[in-house]
């Protein structure tokens, strides 16, 4: 024996819940309706191609946009790598700045270790130029 009167219970509020949000969108469409000059939608219909183009260069640059932030973070990255493996951080800094001043001085010189820097590979940077040249807008 199946009991479906759960699962019509459950359809029927869905239901209801749909006719309450049509009817208060209804009810918004006719509000917005009242307000709206119809000379004011006839100017914005004027602009469409004007608004397309705008819209465009917008996407371009929210894309130019994302790429400096992922070209800052891949940097960012870099740096707090390089830093780590060479214990320069900004706190290394102003320590070894002052510490001539309350350290005392040793009789037994110390030789520098030789170490092997680790090799600078860049991460890829994009260029504007692609983005921003003076191309009519696409349709």
């Amino acid at each position: 024996v199946v009991n479906v009167s759960d699962d019509l219970k459950s359809v029927g509020e869905a239901i209801d819940d749909t006719l309450t949000r049509l009817d208060e969108f209804s009810g918004l469409v006719d509000v917005i309706s009242c307000h709206v000059n119809p000379e004011t939608s006839v100017d914005i219909l004027s602009r469409k191609e004007e608004l397309f183009a705008l819209f465009q260069r917008v996407r371009k640059l929210e894309f130019a946009v994302a790429q400096v932030r992922q070209t800052v973070d891949a940097f960012d990255h870099l740096v707090d790598t390089a830093e780590t493996e060479l214990n320069a951080t900004t706190e290394g800094k102003i320590k070894n700045f002052l510490k001539p001043l309350f350290k005392k001085k040793s009789s037994v010189p110390t030789t520098p270790t030789e170490t092997i820097a680790p090799i600078f590979s860049s991460p890829p940077i994009f260029s504007t130029k692609d983005m921003f040249c003076n191309t009519p807008p696409e349709s």
